[in-house]
């Protein structure tokens, strides 16, 4: 085909991923399956190995998906990102063809191309068996998470917490912590993980240094992903003395005053332990950053009084209001005064 051709094809169904709904899409994969119909299937002429994919290809190779799994539009929406974005890797994953020349896997690779306009490679695989149950053995393997992607690039020592520590860091980035109810933000991609510990290689180390120093700190605080994201923030505003000073005795209960903020969060964490019915991720988190605050702001818990003769007074404890703004980190300047 001619250069003149090839710029004059246009798809059977133009469809925008960015903007479309899911009753859309089905009403022009409703289309597409229409034109599908329509179409000859003439014997495959390409052979196992690595091809490239146009959206013009996409189509001849969909034409021949007579029966495959219901198309999900978050996925065509990632691979179509992926495979703008340049970041569709030769991973040996391939689309996959029948001894009868018909499409087996690789239907959301291959709208996504289409809709998108997008170009990419793939191994293609041809020949493989024609059994009615093949769709069975499909895909069957382990989806490979954040954290495994940085336990093989060799973060296998605290894996799990920063790829939960970066989950929490990009929704405060985002303003996406709040007291009640949280909204719901795009589940990361591997890749988007390994890409913000790369820009943000502070968390790493404190990711050790929180094993290494903190380990009674961390069973308290409940949340490995929120005590590393904590430790991280404050060693990069204020220094590991400053984390020191406040994780230490969270950890021990040792030298605390009774109106401490650290003893107030301590109490309220244990009494919670990891049970997320008594306190939730965002709760845990918001408590740790408020009374981090409080602490070195030189502020103290209220204390209650008590009718009881000789009594001790009561803490007021710590807590959140429900209609009160996400805690946040206090500004450097005003530690620096606090001091």
């Amino acid at each position: 085909m001619g250069k003149e051709a090839a710029d004059s094809w246009q798809p059977p169904v133009v469809v925008d991923l960015d903007t479309i709904n899911p009753q859309a899409l089905e009403s022009a994969l409703d289309q597409l399956k229409a034109y599908v119909a329509g179409q000859a299937l003439p014997p495959l002429s390409i052979q196992s190995g690595w091809h490239t994919v146009t959206p013009q290809i996409a189509l001849d190779w969909l034409c021949r998906n007579r029966a495959n799994r219901r198309v999900t539009l978050a996925i065509l929406r990632k691979y179509a990102r992926n495979m703008a974005e340049g970041r569709w890797k030769k991973t040996g994953q391939g689309i996959v063809f029948d001894c009868q020349g018909k499409l087996l896997e690789g239907q959301h690779r291959l709208l996504a191309c289409l809709f998108s306009g997008a170009t990419f490679t793939t191994y293609v695989v041809t020949g493989a068996a024609d059994d009615s149950d093949i769709f069975a053995y499909i895909d069957n393997g382990k989806p490979r998470s954040p954290a495994d992607a940085l336990y093989t690039s060799g973060s296998n020592g605290c894996s799990q917490a920063l790829a939960s520590a970066v989950k929490i860091a990009v929704r405060y980035e985002a303003g996406g912590f709040k007291i009640g109810s949280m909204p719901r933000m795009p589940e990361l991609e591997p890749y988007e993980v390994m890409d913000y510990i790369a820009h943000h290689d502070g968390m790493i180390d404190a990711a050790h240094k929180l094993v290494g120093n903190f380990k009674k700190s961390m069973k308290v605080v409940g949340h490995v992903g929120i005590a590393t994201f904590f430790s991280w923030q404050v060693i990069e505003r204020y220094g590991i003395n400053e984390l020191d000073r406040f994780l230490s005795p969270l950890g021990s209960g040792a030298h605390l005053a009774e109106d401490s903020p650290i003893l107030a969060l301590r109490d309220r964490l244990r009494s919670a332990g990891d049970d997320e019915s008594k306190i939730t991720l965002q709760q845990r988190l918001g408590l740790l950053i408020k009374a981090f605050g409080m602490h070195y702001r030189g502020e103290i818990i209220v204390l209650k009084a008590t009718r009881k003769r000789n009594a001790a007074p009561q803490q007021e404890g710590l807590f959140l209001a429900d209609n009160e703004e996400f805690p946040q980190f206090p500004p450097a300047e005003e530690m620096a005064e606090a001091a």
